[in-house]
């Protein structure tokens, strides 16, 4: 069980999740992006702001997750978890892939007790359509220190994803997602 109240959504998404009393989002967005028009409620409430591209390697034009990212990750999770009844948002542009990697950072830092497959599986019961960003969760367990630990997760995610919807892996290769649908085949299995 994840210790703080954590919702996942994608920029579309922020209106519905503006009722839910978030005491703090985590708003990732693209490098070269415009934020979003937050809703009324979510304007004011504590936000830490990211800025990379859901990218697996660097480019010319990419934006990469770094350590710097982990350690703002981290910082903010402590934030969180020092607050009265906290309650955290994270949402990227679809609120699969660099939203979800994220999410288990926090909670990896927050609750090291947890493996990575238990806190990528409470973050699927959360977010049906998560697909965690390898390289974010590659960087975060490094610099987490969790031997591999997340990354273990992260292959039980795909895996799982990969068994439900087999016919997706060839479209995540084809947009350079490969390396994941190949290391879903280390997955372990998930039970919901």
């Amino acid at each position: 069980m994840l210790k703080i109240r954590t919702a996942i959504c994608g920029l579309k998404e922020l209106d519905a999740c503006e009722g839910g009393g978030f005491t703090h989002v985590v708003s990732i967005l693209d490098g070269a992006a415009q934020p979003p028009a937050w809703p009324t409620r979510l304007a004011a409430t504590l936000r830490l702001n990211l800025r990379f591209d859901d990218a697996l390697a660097a480019t010319t034009e990419t934006a990469l997750f770094a350590d710097a990212d982990v350690d703002a990750l981290t910082g903010f999770a402590d934030q969180v978890a020092g607050a009265d009844e906290p309650s955290l948002l994270l949402h990227c542009s679809y609120g699969m892939s660099r939203s979800t990697a994220c999410a288990a950072i926090m909670h990896a830092h927050l609750a090291q007790d947890l493996s990575g497959v238990a806190i990528f599986t409470e973050i699927l019961k959360l977010r049906d359509i998560t697909w965690p960003n390898l390289r974010i969760v590659e960087v975060g367990d490094r610099r987490l220190g969790r031997g591999g630990d997340l990354i273990a997760g992260a292959k039980a995610i795909y895996r799982h994803q990969l068994a439900r919807h087999p016919e997706r892996a060839e479209e995540l290769t084809r947009v350079g997602r490969g390396r994941e649908v190949e290391a879903a085949a280390d997955g372990a299995l998930i039970e919901l």
